[in-house]
Order: structure tokens, then C-alpha cells, then sequence
């Protein structure tokens, strides 16, 4: 499933190596740290977020994907809800998205490959 990260300057598209956004199956979360948001690295493996360097894999990358500001890449579903809840747990929120989602997230639950399904971006 497409996943699109917004890592890249906003003044110029240059990758700066910070993840500020994500958007998977219509639910975008944000950091809630203006100046510091999880640190990314990609390469080849996957990507890889914050201190503990915990990686998810991917089968494509693109860079500049939709405008500059954006890279996405394709995830296995379950990869895609293990990212979100590994982002919700730094603490990034919901800005916009399927209310079925947001719900879950509300309610403290995991999200899963199968609520991507009941919302139908499968």
C-alpha cells in the first residue's frame, strides 16, 4: 500500500532527514514537534525512524511524489499499521482521515492491516 513521507526542506526539496508527516490509507498524522520530528534515514532495507533506528521494509521508493515536500513508498499493510502505531506512540497525531481510524486511534487501540481494509483503501 502507498505510503507518502513528507521528509523533504519545504524551501527547496531537499531530503533534511525528518519525518513531519505521513500519509496511509487517507489518514495523515503529524509531529507534534515543529522544529524536531523523528529523525528518517532510507536506504535500500526500508526506512528507518528515530534513536532506535526500527526499520520497515519497503518494495518501491520515489522521491518528490505529489510535490517536493513528499517521497512515498510501497508497504506490506501490516508494515504500513506497525508505522502508524510506532508514530503514535512518539506522539504524532491525526490531522485528517477516515473516521473508523481516527476512532481506534481516540480509543487508545492498534491500528491493523484490516482496518484498511473496512475502510476500503484495499
Amino acid at each position: 500500500m502507498l505510503v507518502m513521507l513528507c521528509v523533504n526542506n519545504w524551501r527547496n526539496g531537499v531530503f533534511h532527514g525528518r519525518l513531519e508527516r505521513v500519509e496511509i490509507a487517507d489518514l495523515t498524522l503529524e509531529s507534534p514537534y515543529m522544529d524536531s520530528a523523528l529523525r528518517i534515514r532510507v536506504d535500500k532495507i526500508g526506512i528507518t525512524l528515530g534513536a532506535d533506528r526500527r526499520t520497515w521494509p519497503y518494495s518501491s521508493y520515489r522521491e518528490w511524489v505529489g510535490n517536493w515536500c513528499w517521497d512515498a513508498c510501497q508497504m506490506t499493510p501490516d508494515n504500513a499499521a506497525d508505522l502508524l502505531n510506532f508514530l503514535l506512540a512518539f506522539r504524532y497525531k491525526p490531522d485528517v482521515g477516515p473516521a473508523e481510524l481516527w476512532d481506534k486511534i481516540d480509543a487508545g487501540l492498534l491500528l491493523t492491516a484490516d482496518d484498511f481494509r473496512k475502510v476500503g483503501v484495499m
